[in-house]
């Protein structure tokens, strides 16, 4: 009975050994028409996701761009697409080599509660 058991254990702490997280999300969320990273609450997120993405090399990057639905659908694309670029530049400012970092434009998506829920990029390392 017991070597069962002490088998197991050495197995279990030896796959710990070779656990490779899943990945993080980290999430900036903008005031209504801004693409600018401008608060520190903002640049702190993208700080901690550089720190995050430069402690696991391997782990693939996408930063996903959003918008609300209020303005015209290209005024939107645009926001969307400065939101991701401006993300993407504040990564590598903090050095993600830009060649691991894939962009998707989302645009325009309705929200729950808070129509800040659609202002925002989400940095996500680790998941395809």
């Amino acid at each position: 009975m017991r070597r069962p058991l002490i088998l197991a254990l050495l197995l279990l702490t030896g796959a710990c050994v070779f656990f490779n997280p899943a990945g993080q999300r980290f999430v900036v969320f903008f005031q209504a028409d801004a693409v600018e990273l401008d608060n520190a609450a903002a640049r702190q997120v993208v700080v901690q996701a550089a720190a995050y993405a430069l402690d696991h090399p391997d782990m693939p990057i996408r930063v996903d761009g959003f918008a609300d639905k209020n303005g015209t659908p290209a005024a939107n694309a645009e926001i969307t697409r400065a939101r991701v670029r401006n993300a993407i530049k504040a990564l590598t400012s903090n050095g993600v080599p830009v060649t691991r970092i894939a962009r998707r434009e989302v645009g325009e998506v309705a929200f729950t509660l808070d129509s800040q829920e659609s202002r925002r990029v989400t940095i996500v390392i680790g998941q395809p």
